[in-house]
């Protein structure tokens, strides 16, 4: 493990973590309003886990209303994220300020993930919902945004030393942990959601985790570098 942690906190390897776990949120209230007959029709083929406008209208409207609230924060503070990781405030005081933007920013998605999971009954109605899809939309927009300057950063620093060809590996593994991030969360959010509807977003809650562990040690450790 001691030889794990140097390997992973610095810029490239963080780089790779929070892109292996960025994917488009798309939120799905199905669940709750199939399980409380209150989907206004229901055909034979029903998919709680994507319901249409035709198989459960409410559902669909409230999960498209989600989904696109995060989206429009990931919009708004994309630009944002990125003047903030580029302070001079927080570039006096670390050595990788976007350690601490993605660390502070995931801890805000990690959060919003548990804050889904809890939700009383499992009632996506709730007016805290909205501030949990905001939750979600700024650590999306610090998972695009920080781990393109860091991998940036780190491969000009690994082309100087090592040669343009490393450089390119190194954006082939990048663009490599970001489909298989999608792959393996995916697939695996959706078996478990079978099983406990909830679930995918402790999964999430979990792999976010992992982003700000690693994040806050490159940010702790930094000044010595």
């Amino acid at each position: 493990m001691t030889a794990i942690i140097p390997l992973l906190v610095n810029r490239v390897s963080l780089s790779l973590l929070p892109y292996f776990s960025f994917e488009r949120t798309q939120l799905s209230s199905s669940q709750y309003f199939l399980n409380n007959d209150l989907c206004s029709s229901l055909p034979e083929i029903l998919s709680p886990e994507a319901p249409t406008k035709h198989s459960c209208r409410q559902a669909y409207i409230l999960a498209s209303i989600l989904t696109g609230i995060v989206q429009l924060i990931t919009l708004l503070f994309s630009p944002l994220v990125g003047l903030i990781s580029a302070s001079p405030i927080l570039s006096r005081n670390s050595r990788n300020p976007q350690a601490v933007v993605l660390s502070i920013s995931f801890l805000l998605g990690t959060l919003a993930c548990i804050g889904f999971a809890l939700l009383p009954n499992g009632d996506p109605r709730l007016k805290i919902v909205w501030a949990f899809a905001i939750g979600l939309g700024v650590a999306q927009a610090a998972g695009t945004v920080v781990s393109l300057a860091l991998i940036t950063k780190g491969r000009g620093d690994i082309v100087a030393k090592e040669g343009r060809e490393v450089g390119g590996a190194l954006s082939s593994a990048y663009s490599f942990c970001g489909g298989l991030g999608i792959l393996l969360i995916g697939s695996t959010a959706g078996v478990l959601f079978d099983r406990w509807s909830t679930a995918p977003f402790l999964l999430l809650a979990g792999v976010n985790l992992v982003v700000v562990f690693f994040s806050t040690l490159l940010w702790i450790r930094s000044p010595h570098d």
